[in-house]
């Protein structure tokens, strides 16, 4: 990452993970900010990593600005009246990204306040985003540029660049505003520094879109109890929300990797044939697969169901002969209500890492990883990140 921080912030923009509508639900909205949708921490976490590996800082201090970031975030987003910002078409990551980025850039350069409200200031000048490109890695770049944002917004407020004093809640188009009603701004201190929003955030097992989580939940539960053979089954039924089944229903012949990933005909398909799913899944070769296209059309079917929340799924396997095998997921594996375990983590890791480091390589990030927090010097995690990059190089070279 020998780069200027900005262009390094820019370089976590998540390519192949999905972006996915949400309802109006304030809960939903939250649970979404917390699950995934548009994580925080992602935001404060690529320009931590930029200035914590320019200044040699330690692995507390990166962990501490990821914290903060995501804090500042999910708080902001928790005043925003999201039953009014999002029929207007907000999308969250690129309006509360940049605060959350700027707290991280704040507190690793031990900002003064008026540096501080500077920054923020400067974020809510760049923040924005809308779901107009829904389906396309636009939506995804919100999430970098938010981190992006803020990361500048730091930069120039640490060199004295001056802004507004009550980017938050001014009267005249500030965030709160201009996004919204008004909203409830009480809603952003409440409880501040006894709750912590990163004790809720979750960590994604699988690609695809956070309304699929608890669906790939109940789906690989089934798996695991009852071992079902793709050729013998007759129908798979899928159960979500109201809200969840309308922003997905049409992608029934997904077109290209970022449409697979919010197919749950797709996706149930992939899954079930090859009891995983990842990143791989979504290859061409996959996607243009005869065998998964027919189970697609023939054998899964998405249903709406108004007694289920966005957190929860069915799933039901008609077996040949009649047999019914059933799953519900009331969260998805990986979130506060149904937290990850560490064998989980590992294997999303180890899945990262293929392909990228060497078994070796891969085995000393996740030992560096493991103890970041007990790190004074990250000189030899970066280099190994870096190290992804020449592999690529020498492979294409």
């Amino acid at each position: 990452m020998h780069r200027i921080p900005a262009e390094a912030s820019l370089i976590f923009f998540p390519r192949r993970h999905t972006p996915e509508r949400i309802s109006d639900n304030r809960h939903d909205h939250l649970r979404h900010l917390r699950a995934g949708a548009c994580p925080p921490h992602t935001r404060s976490g690529s320009p931590a990593l930029a200035i914590v590996e320019r200044d040699g800082l330690d692995g507390k201090a990166l962990l501490t600005a990821i914290a903060a970031g995501a804090e500042v975030a999910v708080r902001l987003a928790a005043g925003i009246n999201y039953s009014v910002a999002g029929p207007k078409g907000w999308h969250m990551p690129d309006i509360v990204g940049p605060f959350g980025s700027a707290a991280a850039v704040g507190w690793l350069r031990r900002f003064s306040p008026l540096q501080m409200r500077n920054a923020f200031g400067l974020a809510g000048s760049q923040s924005g985003g809308t779901w107009a490109s829904w389906g396309t890695p636009t939506v995804k770049f919100h999430q970098s540029r938010g981190g992006a944002s803020g990361l500048i917004a730091g930069l120039l407020a640490e060199q004295g660049f001056e802004a507004g004093s009550d980017t938050v809640g001014h009267p005249h188009g500030e965030i709160l505003t201009a996004f919204s009603d008004g909203s409830t701004p009480e809603a952003i201190v409440a409880d501040l520094g006894e709750r912590f929003e990163l004790e809720e955030i979750s960590l994604r097992l699988w690609p695809g879109g956070t309304p699929l989580q608890p669906s790939l939940t109940a789906l690989f539960d089934l798996i695991a109890r009852e071992g079902p053979l793709v050729d013998q089954i007759e129908h798979v039924e899928v159960e979500v929300a109201p809200a969840v089944y309308e922003a997905h229903a049409r992608f029934t012949e997904p077109q290209g990797t970022f449409e697979a990933l919010l197919s749950y005909p797709f996706v149930v398909a992939s899954a079930l044939r090859d009891r995983k799913f990842w990143l791989t899944s979504v290859s061409t070769a996959n996607l243009d697969d005869p065998d998964i296209r027919r189970f697609m059309s023939r054998c899964v079917k998405l249903v709406s169901n108004s007694s289920l929340t966005s957190e929860i799924s069915r799933v039901a396997i008609t077996m040949a002969g009649g047999k019914i095998l059933t799953a519900q997921a009331d969260g998805a594996r990986g979130t506060s209500r149904n937290p990850a375990k560490l064998d989980d983590l590992c294997t999303k890791y180890e899945n990262c890492a293929v392909g990228r480091f060497s078994g070796t390589q891969a085995a000393e990030l996740l030992d560096l990883l493991e103890r970041i927090d007990a790190l004074d010097n990250l000189d030899r995690l970066f280099e190994l990140l870096r190290s992804t990059r020449e592999r690529r190089e020498t492979a294409t070279g």
